[in-house]
């Protein structure tokens, strides 16, 4: 098993959410892809490249959203911050799964 921590989780989950856009970008309309969520310093990461903590992550997002654009050159790509455990479904779901994969 695979360990890794919260940080690297949350960098982790939000470089894989433009693949998977461009995925569903095969076979649904998509104008706008939102990636939420409730850690400020992997939305702080994902705004640079530099070397450090992340930065796989970041190249991997950076490449996902690059290939997304290639499929749909006008869909927009926001990544947002939402409060925890504020009753919200989706990050809900999410840290479950984090609590899941420690």
């Amino acid at each position: 098993m695979y360990f890794q921590e919260a940080y690297d989780a949350e960098c982790a989950v939000i470089a894989q959410a433009p693949a998977v856009a461009a995925e569903r970008a095969k076979w649904q309309k998509l104008n706008r892809v939102r990636i939420f969520t409730d850690a400020q310093a992997a939305i702080t990461r994902m705004a640079h490249g530099e070397p450090g903590p992340g930065q796989t992550y970041v190249l991997q997002a950076r490449t996902a959203i690059a290939a997304l654009h290639e499929r749909k050159p006008s869909v927009e790509v926001e990544i947002r911050w939402c409060a925890a455990h504020k009753g919200i479904l989706g990050n809900q779901i999410a840290n479950g799964w984090a609590k899941q994969a420690r």
